[in-house]
Protein backbone atom coordinates (compact mmCIF):
# COMPACT_ATOMS: atom_id res chain seq x y z
CA UNK A 1 0.00 0.00 0.00
CA UNK A 2 1.95 3.54 -1.24
CA UNK A 3 0.95 6.46 1.66
CA UNK A 4 -0.96 9.56 0.53
CA UNK A 5 1.89 11.72 1.45
CA UNK A 6 5.04 11.60 3.27
CA UNK A 7 6.77 14.19 4.81
CA UNK A 8 10.84 14.49 5.24
CA UNK A 9 12.92 16.62 7.44
CA UNK A 10 15.41 18.87 5.44
CA UNK A 11 18.65 20.02 7.47
CA UNK A 12 20.97 22.89 6.67
CA UNK A 13 23.67 25.15 8.23
CA UNK A 14 22.40 27.48 6.00
CA UNK A 15 19.19 29.45 6.49
CA UNK A 16 16.39 28.76 4.55
CA UNK A 17 13.22 30.81 4.27
CA UNK A 18 10.23 30.83 2.31
CA UNK A 19 7.59 28.46 0.97
CA UNK A 20 7.12 26.74 -2.46
CA UNK A 21 4.91 24.48 -4.25
CA UNK A 22 6.46 22.36 -7.05
CA UNK A 23 4.64 19.36 -8.65
CA UNK A 24 3.97 16.98 -6.04
CA UNK A 25 6.20 18.92 -3.47
CA UNK A 26 5.41 21.00 -1.71
CA UNK A 27 8.51 22.43 0.93
CA UNK A 28 7.58 24.09 3.79
CA UNK A 29 9.73 26.48 5.91
CA UNK A 30 10.20 25.00 9.31
CA UNK A 31 10.56 27.52 12.43
CA UNK A 32 13.59 25.73 14.29
CA UNK A 33 15.96 28.47 15.72
CA UNK A 34 17.29 27.16 18.49
CA UNK A 35 20.88 26.65 19.52
CA UNK A 36 24.14 28.25 17.82
CA UNK A 37 23.65 29.54 14.17
CA UNK A 38 26.57 29.39 11.15
CA UNK A 39 28.87 27.23 9.09
CA UNK A 40 28.88 23.31 10.12
CA UNK A 41 25.57 23.80 12.87
CA UNK A 42 22.67 21.79 10.88
CA UNK A 43 18.85 23.00 12.06
CA UNK A 44 15.87 21.89 10.66
CA UNK A 45 14.80 24.23 7.73
CA UNK A 46 12.30 22.69 5.60
CA UNK A 47 9.67 20.42 5.41
CA UNK A 48 9.08 18.36 2.00
CA UNK A 49 5.61 16.65 1.88
CA UNK A 50 5.40 14.65 -1.20
CA UNK A 51 2.01 13.80 -2.12
CA UNK A 52 1.30 10.49 -4.14
CA UNK A 53 1.00 10.95 -8.00
CA UNK A 54 1.25 6.96 -8.85
CA UNK A 55 -1.50 4.97 -10.84
CA UNK A 56 -3.22 2.65 -8.81
CA UNK A 57 -1.41 -0.78 -8.67
CA UNK A 58 -2.20 -3.37 -11.22
CA UNK A 59 -5.72 -5.59 -10.23
CA UNK A 60 -3.95 -9.29 -9.60
CA UNK A 61 -3.63 -11.15 -12.15
CA UNK A 62 -3.08 -14.71 -10.37
CA UNK A 63 -0.80 -16.57 -9.30
CA UNK A 64 3.46 -15.59 -10.31
CA UNK A 65 4.93 -17.30 -13.10
CA UNK A 66 7.88 -18.55 -11.16
CA UNK A 67 9.94 -19.86 -14.58
CA UNK A 68 9.41 -16.79 -15.78
CA UNK A 69 10.34 -14.73 -13.24
CA UNK A 70 14.01 -16.24 -13.02
CA UNK A 71 14.49 -15.01 -16.50
CA UNK A 72 13.04 -11.05 -15.70
CA UNK A 73 16.41 -8.57 -15.67
CA UNK A 74 16.12 -5.27 -14.12
CA UNK A 75 16.03 -1.90 -15.97
CA UNK A 76 18.65 0.33 -14.01
CA UNK A 77 18.55 2.82 -16.65
CA UNK A 78 16.66 5.40 -14.14
CA UNK A 79 18.22 4.43 -11.17
CA UNK A 80 20.06 7.15 -9.04
CA UNK A 81 20.00 5.33 -5.30
CA UNK A 82 18.53 6.74 -2.22
CA UNK A 83 15.06 7.51 -1.13
CA UNK A 84 12.93 10.69 -2.49
CA UNK A 85 14.02 13.16 0.41
CA UNK A 86 17.81 12.33 -0.49
CA UNK A 87 16.68 12.93 -4.39
CA UNK A 88 14.77 16.36 -3.54
CA UNK A 89 17.68 17.13 -0.96
CA UNK A 90 20.41 16.39 -3.67
CA UNK A 91 18.68 18.95 -6.50
CA UNK A 92 18.04 21.62 -3.71
CA UNK A 93 22.26 21.22 -3.12
CA UNK A 94 22.08 22.27 -6.82
CA UNK A 95 19.46 24.95 -7.45
CA UNK A 96 20.63 26.83 -4.23
CA UNK A 97 24.34 26.18 -3.39
CA UNK A 98 23.77 25.15 -0.11
CA UNK A 99 24.54 21.81 2.11
CA UNK A 100 20.79 20.24 2.68
CA UNK A 101 20.40 17.17 3.64
CA UNK A 102 17.37 14.67 4.30
CA UNK A 103 16.58 13.18 8.16
CA UNK A 104 14.29 10.89 6.32
CA UNK A 105 10.75 10.28 6.49
CA UNK A 106 8.89 11.84 9.40
CA UNK A 107 5.49 11.82 9.19
CA UNK A 108 3.33 9.97 6.35
CA UNK A 109 -0.75 9.57 5.99
CA UNK A 110 -1.81 6.12 4.43
CA UNK A 111 -5.49 6.55 3.06
CA UNK A 112 -8.22 4.74 5.60
CA UNK A 113 -6.12 4.33 8.19
CA UNK A 114 -4.83 6.26 11.38
CA UNK A 115 -5.49 9.77 11.61
CA UNK A 116 -6.13 12.06 8.25
CA UNK A 117 -3.42 14.42 9.67
CA UNK A 118 -0.62 11.44 9.05
CA UNK A 119 0.91 9.16 11.81
CA UNK A 120 5.11 10.63 13.02
CA UNK A 121 7.72 8.74 12.01
CA UNK A 122 11.15 8.67 13.41
CA UNK A 123 13.15 9.34 14.83
CA UNK A 124 13.72 12.57 13.43
CA UNK A 125 17.72 13.00 14.24
CA UNK A 126 19.99 15.32 12.70
CA UNK A 127 22.39 14.76 9.70
CA UNK A 128 26.13 14.16 11.01
CA UNK A 129 28.05 17.27 9.78
CA UNK A 130 31.63 17.90 10.18
CA UNK A 131 32.59 21.76 11.56
CA UNK A 132 35.42 23.46 10.56
CA UNK A 133 38.03 23.14 12.81
CA UNK A 134 39.37 25.99 11.47
CA UNK A 135 38.58 28.30 8.33
CA UNK A 136 35.84 26.82 6.45
CA UNK A 137 36.87 25.70 3.50
CA UNK A 138 33.48 27.78 1.44
CA UNK A 139 32.65 29.88 3.49
CA UNK A 140 29.29 30.90 1.64
CA UNK A 141 27.68 28.03 2.33
CA UNK A 142 26.12 29.38 5.63
CA UNK A 143 24.45 32.38 3.61
CA UNK A 144 20.88 32.82 3.88
CA UNK A 145 18.33 31.83 0.89
CA UNK A 146 14.96 31.98 -0.49
CA UNK A 147 13.48 28.28 -1.47
CA UNK A 148 11.50 30.11 -4.44
CA UNK A 149 15.14 30.63 -5.54
CA UNK A 150 15.10 26.95 -6.61
CA UNK A 151 11.57 27.48 -8.38
CA UNK A 152 13.26 28.25 -12.14
CA UNK A 153 15.86 24.86 -11.28
CA UNK A 154 13.24 22.54 -10.62
CA UNK A 155 10.53 23.56 -13.40
CA UNK A 156 13.63 22.81 -15.54
CA UNK A 157 14.31 19.53 -14.04
CA UNK A 158 10.61 18.30 -14.22
CA UNK A 159 10.68 19.01 -18.36
CA UNK A 160 13.61 16.56 -19.12
CA UNK A 161 13.31 13.21 -20.25
CA UNK A 162 13.22 10.17 -17.90
CA UNK A 163 17.22 9.10 -18.89
CA UNK A 164 17.93 13.27 -18.29
CA UNK A 165 16.70 13.74 -15.55
CA UNK A 166 18.59 10.31 -14.03
CA UNK A 167 22.03 11.82 -14.81
CA UNK A 168 21.10 15.65 -14.19
CA UNK A 169 20.09 13.26 -10.05
CA UNK A 170 23.22 11.58 -10.46
CA UNK A 171 25.34 14.71 -11.40
CA UNK A 172 23.45 16.53 -8.43
CA UNK A 173 24.31 14.08 -5.99
CA UNK A 174 27.94 13.76 -6.38
CA UNK A 175 27.52 17.72 -5.96
CA UNK A 176 25.40 17.72 -2.74
CA UNK A 177 27.83 15.38 -1.23
CA UNK A 178 30.95 17.46 -2.51
CA UNK A 179 29.82 20.58 -0.45
CA UNK A 180 28.95 18.30 2.73
CA UNK A 181 32.42 16.73 2.51
CA UNK A 182 34.06 19.92 1.95
CA UNK A 183 35.33 20.87 5.64
CA UNK A 184 35.76 17.03 6.81
CA UNK A 185 37.64 16.14 3.95
CA UNK A 186 38.26 18.15 1.11
CA UNK A 187 40.05 15.64 -1.10
CA UNK A 188 37.11 13.94 -1.03
CA UNK A 189 34.78 16.27 -1.82
CA UNK A 190 37.02 17.53 -5.05
CA UNK A 191 36.85 14.00 -6.46
CA UNK A 192 33.07 14.02 -5.99
CA UNK A 193 33.19 17.82 -7.63
CA UNK A 194 34.97 16.27 -10.99
CA UNK A 195 32.48 13.24 -11.05
CA UNK A 196 29.70 15.28 -10.91
CA UNK A 197 31.21 17.50 -14.12
CA UNK A 198 31.86 13.80 -15.59
CA UNK A 199 28.42 12.64 -15.25
CA UNK A 200 27.06 15.36 -16.78
CA UNK A 201 29.81 15.59 -19.76
CA UNK A 202 28.81 12.14 -20.94
CA UNK A 203 25.29 13.31 -21.80
CA UNK A 204 26.65 16.82 -23.17
CA UNK A 205 29.30 15.00 -25.25
CA UNK A 206 30.22 17.86 -27.77
CA UNK A 207 33.55 16.42 -28.07
CA UNK A 208 34.75 17.00 -30.99
CA UNK A 209 36.44 13.55 -32.85
CA UNK A 210 36.62 10.41 -31.37
CA UNK A 211 39.72 9.40 -33.47
CA UNK A 212 42.10 7.77 -31.03
CA UNK A 213 45.32 9.22 -32.59
CA UNK A 214 43.45 12.56 -32.90
CA UNK A 215 42.60 12.89 -29.31
CA UNK A 216 45.65 11.69 -28.17
CA UNK A 217 47.57 14.59 -30.08
CA UNK A 218 45.41 17.01 -28.17
CA UNK A 219 45.15 16.14 -25.11
CA UNK A 220 48.80 14.43 -24.44
CA UNK A 221 50.71 16.00 -27.26
CA UNK A 222 54.31 15.87 -25.58
CA UNK A 223 53.54 11.82 -25.17
CA UNK A 224 52.46 11.93 -28.72
CA UNK A 225 55.25 13.58 -30.02
CA UNK A 226 57.90 11.26 -28.11
CA UNK A 227 56.21 8.23 -29.64
CA UNK A 228 56.43 9.58 -33.12
CA UNK A 229 60.30 10.18 -32.95
CA UNK A 230 60.31 6.48 -31.44
CA UNK A 231 57.97 4.82 -33.98
CA UNK A 232 54.78 6.39 -36.04
CA UNK A 233 53.27 2.90 -35.14
CA UNK A 234 54.08 3.48 -31.43
CA UNK A 235 51.65 6.42 -31.51
CA UNK A 236 48.38 4.57 -32.84
CA UNK A 237 49.03 1.54 -30.36
CA UNK A 238 49.49 3.63 -27.53
CA UNK A 239 46.05 6.07 -28.63
CA UNK A 240 44.15 2.81 -28.84
CA UNK A 241 45.03 2.17 -25.15
CA UNK A 242 44.58 5.24 -23.57
CA UNK A 243 41.25 6.41 -26.15
CA UNK A 244 39.10 5.95 -23.03
CA UNK A 245 40.89 7.89 -20.47
CA UNK A 246 41.55 10.53 -23.39
CA UNK A 247 38.21 11.03 -24.68
CA UNK A 248 37.29 11.59 -20.97
CA UNK A 249 38.98 14.09 -20.86
CA UNK A 250 37.96 15.60 -23.83
CA UNK A 251 34.11 15.55 -22.64
CA UNK A 252 34.81 16.90 -19.41
CA UNK A 253 36.52 20.03 -21.05
CA UNK A 254 33.88 20.44 -23.45
CA UNK A 255 30.98 20.36 -21.31
CA UNK A 256 33.10 22.50 -18.77
CA UNK A 257 34.05 24.96 -20.94
CA UNK A 258 30.57 25.43 -22.67
CA UNK A 259 29.12 26.29 -19.30
CA UNK A 260 31.78 27.81 -17.55
CA UNK A 261 30.70 30.57 -15.29
CA UNK A 262 32.06 34.10 -15.08
CA UNK A 263 34.79 35.32 -12.37
CA UNK A 264 32.97 35.60 -9.35
CA UNK A 265 32.74 39.09 -8.75
CA UNK A 266 34.21 39.14 -5.40
CA UNK A 267 38.30 37.53 -5.71
CA UNK A 268 41.10 37.18 -3.79
CA UNK A 269 43.80 39.19 -3.43
CA UNK A 270 46.20 36.58 -3.09
CA UNK A 271 46.25 33.26 -5.35
CA UNK A 272 44.17 34.69 -7.95
CA UNK A 273 42.58 31.97 -10.90
CA UNK A 274 43.52 33.07 -13.86
CA UNK A 275 40.54 32.15 -15.78
CA UNK A 276 41.54 32.40 -19.30
CA UNK A 277 43.42 29.70 -17.93
CA UNK A 278 40.49 27.54 -17.50
CA UNK A 279 41.23 24.90 -20.14
CA UNK A 280 44.88 24.46 -19.50
CA UNK A 281 43.86 24.13 -15.59
CA UNK A 282 41.06 21.15 -16.30
CA UNK A 283 43.55 19.13 -18.60
CA UNK A 284 45.82 19.32 -15.32
CA UNK A 285 42.67 18.03 -12.95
Amino acid sequence: MLPLWQEYSIYSDARIAGNLDAGPYKLIMSFDVQGRRGIGQLHRQLIVRVTDHLPDPEPDDGPVDTARAHDFTPNLDGWTGGDIGEQITALLSVALARRVRSSGVSRECFEGIGDSLGTPRGPDVAPFLEAPSGYAMIPQLAGEVRIEDAGPFLETYAGLSSKQSAIVLRAAGQYADALWWADADPRMSWIKLVGALETAANEFDQSTTSDPVELLKRHRGRLYGDLKRIDPRAAEVVARHLHGLVQAEDKLLAFTLAHAPAPPPQRPTIAQFDFGELESALSTI
